[in-house]
């Protein structure tokens, strides 16, 4: 059986925590979605429903979203900020 981690594309994967349960995996599922939803629709299409759909969600509460939305954005910003500082 293949590691559920080896499924995460490795983007995503570098801002989970070494230890990943399925609550971590289900974030980036959630992320991934919205932003495959925002490329493929624009913004016109980016709304709870559409990434629930994607991600096969019934809804995601828009504070499920925000959360996981904010924890991204903050990794990427660390990011920009380590790799600058390289």
């Amino acid at each position: 059986m293949k590691a559920a981690t080896e499924e995460i594309d490795p983007l995503y994967r570098k801002m989970l925590p070494l230890r990943i349960t399925k609550g971590e995996i289900r974030k980036v599922e959630i992320i991934k979605a919205a932003v495959e939803c925002l490329a493929e629709g624009g913004y016109e299409h980016f709304n709870y429903n559409t990434i629930g759909l994607k991600a096969g969600l019934l809804v995601p509460t828009s504070l499920t979203i925000f959360l996981i939305s904010a924890r991204f954005c903050t990794w990427l910003f660390m990011g920009s900020i380590v790799n600058s500082n390289s």
